[in-house]
């Protein structure tokens, strides 16, 4: 069953704004996870090339407690040949 953003928001008008604070987080796992797939890169492949830890690329992939800084968000991005597109909308 497919559930619309909207629908949950009307069900739960509590939960948006929380939403709204992850969503581009979850964006960026989803692009960094898409592009390493698609490179054929394991989580080690990838965290050799950053010079980090599997456990790290791990975390960057899929927690919401981690918060990664620039240089590592930079280096990813670099090693997964993709340019990091930050802006403020």
């Amino acid at each position: 069953i497919l559930i619309s953003e909207k629908n949950v928001f009307k069900k739960r008008p509590d939960i948006e704004n929380e939403y709204k604070k992850t969503k581009p987080l979850h964006q960026l796992q989803k692009e960094i996870i898409k592009a390493r797939i698609n490179q054929g890169l394991s989580q080690q492949d990838l965290a050799e090339l950053v010079n980090t830890t599997q456990s790290v690329i791990s975390k960057l992939e899929s927690s919401e407690d981690y918060n990664p800084n620039l240089k590592t968000l930079i280096k990813v991005s670099e090693a997964l040949d993709k340019d990091l597109d930050i802006s403020l909308v």
